[in-house]
């Protein structure tokens, strides 16, 4: 169970982070008017041994993003967080369970994801001022090296930015004091529109009863721990719908 609720934590902060206005560690990446592309991620967490992650993300000229995140036991079918800003759609797809999950798109979001970023500072979402450290050359692409201070206690981002893209990190490390406490670092880069299909919920799919059944029944399906029981589970919609009411009267119009 301790395995389980890690595994959703850290799934659900990368699909809540679209709607609260920041991706993981704090980071937006905005995407509009910029040539599409689509990254693949090897995130590794050294607080926790041994929680290794691939992300890929997958963005629209339109400034439309989706990300499939591939923990330890849905490699070949991981789920995908899509945010659509044509449709003016944010949702959860799960192909192992043919089912879907649907949060509220704020019009904050909207417009974040709607602007093109110029800076390293407008890029990351975070406030603070970013120092560049020069130039050099990762995966054939011209990067920025730079280091943004995040708190008073030594926490800081560093981070190989690429302007042609953006400003979207090619890796970020985070680091508590002299302690490294997770690196994710692009393993390929990938130019051209990403296949429509990613953006789209499939005919055949249907919406959850709620979130706790959609995530539980995830796992149970790719033989993980079980999921939430008759405590958690309920604990969990409720702060879940507690998020999705407060967006209302902020809905993207």
């Amino acid at each position: 169970m301790k395995l389980f609720l890690y595994t959703i934590a850290f799934l659900m902060a990368v699909v809540l982070s679209h709607r609260g206005g920041s991706l993981l560690y704090g980071q937006l990446n905005k995407q509009v008017g910029r040539t599409p592309v689509t990254i693949t991620y090897k995130t590794t967490s050294f607080e926790s041994p041994g929680r290794v992650f691939l992300i890929v993300e997958h963005y629209r000229s339109d400034g439309s993003v989706a990300r499939a995140v591939n923990s330890g036991n849905d490699l070949l079918y991981p789920r995908i967080d899509v945010t659509d800003l044509l449709t003016k759609r944010a949702f959860v797809k799960d192909p192992v369970i043919k089912a879907y999950d649907e949060f509220p798109l704020t019009q904050a979001t909207y417009d974040m994801l709607a602007q093109s970023a110029k800076t390293c500072e407008a890029a990351m979402g975070l406030t603070g001022k970013c120092m560049p450290l020069g130039n050099e050359q990762f995966l054939g692409h011209t990067v920025q090296r730079a280091t943004l201070p995040m708190s008073k206690e030594g926490q800081r981002m560093e981070l190989l930015l690429a302007p042609g893209f953006n400003f979207l990190p090619l890796k970020r490390s985070l680091w508590k004091g002299d302690k490294l406490s997770s690196e994710t670092i692009a393993l390929s880069v990938i130019t051209g529109e990403p296949e429509g299909g990613v953006f789209t919920i499939p005919a055949d799919y249907s919406k959850a009863a709620s979130s706790s059944d959609f995530l539980s029944k995830g796992q149970v399906a790719r033989s993980a721990e079980p999921g939430f029981d008759g405590v958690s589970g309920p604990q969990f919609d409720q702060r879940m719908n507690e998020k999705r009411q407060s967006a209302e009267g902020r809905l993207v119009k």
